[in-house]
């Protein structure tokens, strides 16, 4: 296998694009089976505790529903969240996803940022790791 800087087209980067999508849309509707459908497990989540120190774990199937059901169950059904994604491919297959997720369009209060580390599997995108700060206490 030759080496080379690798350049993504448009079409590419509407794949990703795309993926996340039909990825909000499930979100939307708290299908988390679905969402778990999507990952490539197991999972990695990797995150920071309130005394600053880090914290990784390894999740199967399971453990995601479990946490995505537990993080979202307070969340309202008609919540006008916003994303802005920038995708950084590595290569055709790898890709890392930076995010910027706001509850209200209009304000900063309680927005997020965080990462997800994509991979192709049998010509799909699938997530696999997961980075955000501050979640390490509920883990």
């Amino acid at each position: 296998m030759k080496l080379a800087m690798f350049e993504p087209t448009s079409e590419s980067k509407k794949e990703i694009d795309d993926w996340f999508v039909a990825y909000d849309e499930l979100t939307r509707y708290f299908k988390f089976e679905e969402m778990a459908d999507r990952g490539l497990f197991p999972m990695y989540v990797i995150t920071d505790d309130s005394t600053g120190n880090g914290v990784t774990r390894t999740w199967s199937r399971e453990d995601f529903i479990t946490s995505m059901k537990s993080a979202m169950e307070n969340t309202p059904d008609d919540i006008q969240y916003n994303t802005v994604r920038k995708p950084y491919m590595i290569n055709a297959n790898v890709a890392i996803v930076l995010t910027e997720w706001r509850p209200n369009k209009d304000s900063d209060e309680g927005a997020l940022k965080y990462a997800d580390v994509l991979l192709k599997k049998d010509g799909e995108w699938r997530f696999q790791t997961m980075i955000q700060g501050g979640w390490g206490d509920f883990l």
